[in-house]
């Protein structure tokens, strides 16, 4: 560069203050201030020239978010008005809110101005609260929501969200459904939360509360919706230790399930009290009481309450208690009754007044609600065993289940009744004095190893429609097989029909047998050939199905199938279906061809 001569830039400099910039390199095709900042040569205040392109970047955001908008406000689904687009809103909040981490009102307010603006004033979308909000999201929600009805579901909350929850629960009249299922370690005080929950609540249709049995004895507060719940239609308190006569009836409840320590005879209502509940509950529909049921024998039982629409219904608790439930009430035939019997039974004549009871309670309703008898007969029997915890520890306890027909299609629920043991031949002829079973059709029988070939004849073995036979453990296979070929005596009445017991029985399962226990395994298989054969030569049995058998082996079923029943098929769901040369050798050193015999 020759002395004495300025280059471009420095003239450039000198000059006026947009001068270095005024001369761009190429054309582009944006607006002419965008043109004049794109070329940056012959810059020399960095810093100021970031600042402008900072500001001009801005201004170019700002447009295209005005554009945007404009763009939007032509869409049709932003021309609806308000009104619609909020119930657009509504409608479609339930299956959005579960799917996502935000909850679906929030979602609605980022979409655009216009759906910003409908969703904070929709109130509705922000009035539903549960466990998987922030508390500080929930806390923004309960103030947007203002006035509209409010749902709350909090499953094992903690100590975050105890102030929120009970500013929720003060707020009585906007409640519309509560559902909390409380911690089970304590962390949440649930008794405090529900410390303002008084006064009148006019839009209340659920109250869910499950407590844990270890916190059952905490009192809630006597303020209690102590202002009533007109409307209530679904009440489930469980271990909320609230008398029966503080609980918050509605003559509209459709559901009601309460459950308390059956010990707690402080809960408990007096037998008219209870049935003037009941009386006022015409639309109650399922229906679950443990540990609520009257036990005071003092007061003389009212005319029997009828619960023309009654589904379902559960007790548990005492025989007595329950017996007394039974005799004070007419249900439809067609309801699904649960009864768990907690206390010891001495003897069968209880079950059989039990029984007694339960076919009394049994109606037919018309058109006008008016109670007609029915002569329910049994279609399928079910006796097993289960795990309870009846507040004395975890306990095995005999089941029975009973599918009834009326005259109309059989329930797809069965009747169950559970309670202790009892010898189980005791019981079949308990059952046969109570119920008619001369349409039984299926029977099961597992997890019981006490019944002789005697009790299987005497009980089941004259019955004409009975086809299906389901046993669980080897003697019972045993003692069946033996019964089905045992001759009928003669001068019986169900002699000239057949010359064998179990005349119509064509299928027998084995469900859930242990083909370890008892003897050798393959003494059982040698039994089942031999008696199935010879009941071929009378009355064929036509399936026999192995169904998730343990330690029954490939095997096994090739013993079976190889043995040629005549007009048996075998099914086996091939449940533990391992062989091994060690298990081939272990089943001939158990037994042989000669060890196979008939009982």
């Amino acid at each position: 560069m020759m002395p004495g001569r300025k280059s471009s830039v420095e003239l450039n400099t000198t000059g006026s203050k947009d001068s270095a910039l005024s001369t761009p390199r190429h054309d582009l095709p944006v607006s002419s201030a965008t043109q004049l900042l794109a070329n940056s040569s012959g810059v020399q205040n960095i810093q100021e020239y970031h600042e402008r392109l900072v500001r001009r970047v801005n201004e170019l955001e700002n447009e295209v978010r005005i554009m945007k908008s404009a763009h939007n406000a032509v869409l049709p689904i932003c021309r609806l008005p308000a009104e619609i687009l909020s119930s657009i809103f509504i409608l479609v909040y339930p299956g959005f809110h579960a799917n996502r981490s935000l909850p679906y009102c929030f979602v609605l307010s980022h979409v655009c101005w216009h759906w910003k603006t409908v969703a904070l004033g929709c109130s509705a979308i922000w009035a539903d609260l549960d466990h998987t909000v922030r508390p500080t999201l929930a806390g923004l929600m309960l103030r947007r929501s203002r006035n509209a009805p409010l749902t709350i579901q909090y499953w094992f909350p903690d100590r975050r969200h105890e102030r929120l929850i009970r500013t929720i629960l003060s707020q009585t009249p906007r409640l519309h459904q509560i559902r909390i299922v409380d911690s089970f370690d304590g962390a949440f005080d649930l008794v405090e939360a529900f410390s303002e929950f008084g006064g009148y609540a006019p839009s209340l249709h659920t109250l869910h509360i499950q407590r844990d049995t270890k916190m059952r004895k905490d009192e809630f507060p006597d303020i209690f919706l102590a202002g009533g719940a007109p409307f209530l239609r679904i009440l489930e308190l469980c271990n909320c230790n609230i008398p029966w006569g503080r609980m918050p009836f509605s003559s509209c409840l459709t559901v009601l399930r309460l459950r308390d320590e059956p010990s707690n005879s402080r809960n408990r209502p007096s037998p008219n009290g209870f049935l003037g509940v009941l009386r006022s509950l015409t639309s109650l529909k399922q229906l679950e009481l443990r540990g609520y049921l009257p036990e005071d024998e003092s007061q003389p039982l009212q005319a029997p309450v009828t619960l023309p629409v009654l589904e379902t219904f559960l007790l548990q608790d005492s025989i007595h208690a329950i017996r007394c439930f039974l005799r004070s009430v007419q249900v439809p035939h067609t309801a699904n009754p649960m009864l768990y019997i907690t206390d010891h039974l001495d003897d069968v004549l209880t079950v059989g007044l039990l029984f007694s009871d339960f076919k009394s309670a049994l109606k037919s309703f018309d058109l006008n609600s008016r109670a007609q008898p029915v002569s329910p007969v049994v279609r399928q029997l079910q006796f097993d065993t289960d795990i309870h915890d009846f507040g004395n520890g975890i306990m095995k306890f005999m089941t029975m289940d009973v599918w009834l027909e009326t005259g109309y299609a059989p329930p797809p629920k069965p009747v169950k009744f559970v309670g202790n043991f009892l010898p189980l031949a005791d019981v079949f002829l308990t059952v046969r004095e109570q119920f008619d079973l001369s349409r039984l059709q299926e029977l099961g029988i597992e997890d019981f190893s006490e019944l002789q070939v005697t009790d299987w004849t005497n009980s089941f073995g004259d019955l004409a429609r009975l086809h299906t036979v389901k046993v669980g453990t080897e003697s019972e296979v045993r003692n069946l097989l033996g019964a089905m070929n045992k001759t009928i005596p003669r001068g019986s009445l169900l002699a000239p029909r057949s010359s064998h017991y179990f005349p119509a029985l064509t299928y027998i399962e084995l469900h859930g047998m242990d083909f370890n226990r008892g003897e050798p395994r393959a003494n059982i298989i040698a039994c089942i050939i031999d008696n199935l054969k010879q009941r071929s030569k009378t009355q064929p049995v036509r399936q026999l199905l192995v169904n998730r058998c343990r330690n029954f082996k490939h095997h096994h079923h090739e013993l079976l199938d190889n043995a040629e029943i005549p007009g048996l098929t075998l099914l086996w769901d091939r449940y533990e279906d391992s062989d091994s040369d060690s298990e081939l050798e272990e089943e001939y050193a158990e037994g042989s061809d000669h060890d196979w015999h008939t009982p």
